[in-house]
């Protein structure tokens, strides 16, 4: 699906594979509690355009397309990341007998990818990403079993399987 339409818009598909498992878990204990099953980026593509018609175009023919279903869009042009990437994300289903898998389609603009390429972006943003993450994981909390307030990361690391609530 990603290949038809990027050459349908006249944009360039990038197929990296899939996300490396260590990132894979390092992104489900840091982010989701440990459930793997909310990493949705493990299966990943990228369209990179150089206009922003040829965004709204991948957008309709994704919508249109019988392979895939859009389950979730980050307009990350509206409101980029922490670390300043800016994108149009895609979670999508596919559409096969089975179990459901959903994966994520960025569509990216070139003079984006240019900085991310040739200017060291990418590692920089990995490096920043990972502290992103786990400051943020600092600065939660969750309530134990007394009802007390405790740090997340502590919770997390001592009651793996509990029914707490967290906020």
């Amino acid at each position: 699906a990603v290949v038809g339409v990027a050459a349908e818009v006249g944009g360039v598909p990038l197929l990296p594979g899939m996300k490396r498992l260590s990132r894979v878990f390092e992104k489900a204990e840091l982010c989701y509690n440990g459930r793997v099953d909310r990493v949705l980026d493990i299966a990943r593509a990228s369209i990179e355009v150089q206009l922003v018609e040829q965004i709204e175009q991948c957008v309709e023919l994704f919508d249109k397309s019988e392979k895939l279903n859009i389950v979730r869009v980050k307009d990350r042009f509206a409101h980029p990341t922490a670390g300043g990437w800016s994108d149009l994300q895609l979670n999508v289903s596919f559409n096969v007998d089975g179990p459901r898998h959903i994966g994520e389609i960025q569509i990216v603009h070139k003079h984006l990818m240019l900085v991310r390429r040739n200017m060291g972006a990418h590692e920089e943003y990995s490096q920043f990403r990972g502290e992103q993450e786990i400051l943020e994981l600092s600065t939660k909390t969750t309530r134990n079993r007394n009802g007390e307030p405790v740090p997340y990361v502590l919770a997390s690391c001592y009651s793996r399987g509990s029914n707490q609530s967290r906020e």
